[in-house]
């Protein structure tokens, strides 16, 4: 072998040692998402690709008890709480994209047949309803749809062409759904063009309905992009998330107020937020630096903590 052949051989042999001994190079970015407290909020849920494949996690507050709740059959996602806490519903597979329920401390998933659509961003109510995005295998747009917790009485409650209708969220009693409605652009996601998906964005407005699907009304409008409406544990306020530059702006409306209060801006990319059930803490999923992590911020004290992530 010729002198120059050899030391381009050593040279690349050196570079396949660092990448896999010190993960360089090919290590593949890690990321957290959708961080939920639990219903008594001793355990924090959230899903992650720290080990490869997306899956469900849970986690003590305070960092401690790590547990991985999935398999590895296929990636799972947007993990939510049954209202007793002791079991989880989420998302798993590609396409469909179908749903399934477990022990908080896993091994006991079952699946809840939704044939024909995908479904994701489930959420348990207090009579034991999961409601959830249904729609045509990678298409467009989104309807609201329940279903029993033993996999019977699938239906769907938003049904007008013009709307796209997502990230539904229970009342604490059951009773009501709050979500975010936009108008619809029908077509694959992979073929909507820029200016379609900001004109989807600029539609977006939070919208209220009864359990079954009547009385659907609007509650706040002019909103743009991804605002994630979801209740306080008891009922009385709703939280919302929106985008201003490069920061996300949580607030807080009264339930039959139509004024909003900013509590908290957060700087990142944020995918999730949850309350905790006493209201005296925020998690939230942030990539920042092409870092995502999961964090814990003390509302009072406005002090954040990195509960897990690079």
């Amino acid at each position: 072998m010729m002198k120059t052949q050899k030391i381009i051989l050593v040279l690349f042999l050196s570079v396949i040692y660092t990448q896999v001994v010190f993960g360089q190079s090919t290590s593949k970015r890690v990321y957290y998402f959708n961080p939920k407290f639990s219903p008594d909020g001793s355990s924090i849920v959230f899903e992650s690709t720290r080990d490869g494949k997306s899956s469900i996690y849970t986690i003590n507050p305070d960092g401690s008890d790590l547990s991985k709740i999935t398999d590895t059959t296929f990636h799972y996602g947007q993990p939510a709480w049954s209202t007793d806490g002791k079991h989880l519903v989420y998302y798993g597979s590609n396409h469909p994209m179908q749903l399934f329920i477990n022990s908080w401390k896993g091994g006991e998933q079952k699946q809840l047949s939704t044939p024909g659509f995908d479904a994701y961003e489930p959420v348990w109510s207090s009579q034991n309803v999961i409601a959830f995005d249904s729609r045509s295998i990678e298409q467009t747009p989104n309807d609201i749809a329940v279903i029993n917790a033993d996999g019977t009485g699938f239906t769907k409650l938003t049904t007008d062409e013009k709307y796209d209708c997502s990230s539904p969220q229970w009342s604490p009693d059951g009773n009501k759904i709050l979500f975010q409605r936009s108008v619809a652009i029908r077509k694959p996601w992979k073929e909507i063009t820029k200016e379609e998906m900001k004109k989807k964005k600029q539609s977006t407005e939070i919208m209220i309905m009864n359990a079954d699907g009547s009385d659907i009304h609007n509650l706040i409008s002019n909103l743009e992009g991804e605002v994630a409406p979801f209740w306080s544990h008891d009922g009385k306020f709703i939280y919302y998330l929106t985008k201003q530059d490069t920061a996300h702006i949580l607030y807080r409306m009264p339930m039959g107020k139509n004024k909003s209060e900013p509590m908290l801006t957060l700087f990142g990319v944020i995918y999730s937020v949850s309350i905790s059930p006493n209201g005296k803490y925020v998690a939230y999923a942030a990539e920042r630096n092409k870092k995502s992590c999961v964090y814990v911020m003390n509302l009072k004290k406005k002090a954040e903590s990195k509960l897990i992530g690079d």
